[in-house]
């Protein structure tokens, strides 16, 4: 993306690692220009090489800027989805990755992205509608219980929705109260 980039060294140790962990899919150390604490909560832990029996919650946020081994994709017919008007595709991505990964790793000892935040994200002109959030709102957590749905996946779908419920949810509920709230509107 215009905003993205590498830091140097980053793909070279993300290969490495992945070659030597054999993940199917890996999570690396993110950051984000305003924000230097934005992912690290994930990192905490240190590198992992089988996220299984450890929490989902270190795949958060779910953005799409990780490692995906290519047969893994071809042989589970995994892809990203597109269209003209798309909301969370990473996240619907990543899911499905992870409900059929055999191994999850995570690489927290080596930056390897990094996001430009100007704070003039274009993609914000793409704004949804609110009829269009809440529709495809309802999508994304009915594809998340129907994907997680295996018992062996039922605390990282319960994680998974609290997490989106929390974000899509709450965040969008308090900015609508703090913005009619500055408006001096009241609120009923």
């Amino acid at each position: 993306d215009h905003d993205d980039s590498l830091y140097p060294d980053g793909l070279r140790r993300l290969s490495e690692f992945a070659a030597s962990s054999g993940a199917d899919f890996i999570s690396p150390k993110e950051s984000k220009t305003t924000d230097p604490w934005w992912g690290m909560s994930s990192l905490a832990a240190g590198n992992t090489t089988d996220l299984r029996p450890e929490r989902v919650t270190r795949l958060l946020p779910m953005v799409p800027h990780k490692l995906y081994r290519r047969e893994f994709l071809l042989a589970n017919d995994i892809t990203f989805p597109e269209g003209r008007r798309m909301l969370w595709e990473d996240v619907f991505f990543n899911v499905e990755v992870y409900a059929k990964a055999e191994r999850v790793a995570i690489l927290a000892d080596t930056p390897v992205y990094l996001w430009h935040d100007s704070g003039a994200n274009n993609s914000k002109t793409y704004a949804p509608t609110d009829t269009e959030y809440w529709d495809r709102l309802d999508e994304l957590m009915a594809f998340i219980d129907r994907t997680l749905s295996a018992p062996e996946l039922a605390d990282a779908r319960r994680l998974i929705l609290m997490h989106q419920y929390r974000e899509r949810v709450l965040k969008r509920l308090e900015r609508s109260l703090l913005t009619a709230s500055d408006a001096g509107t009241a609120i009923a």
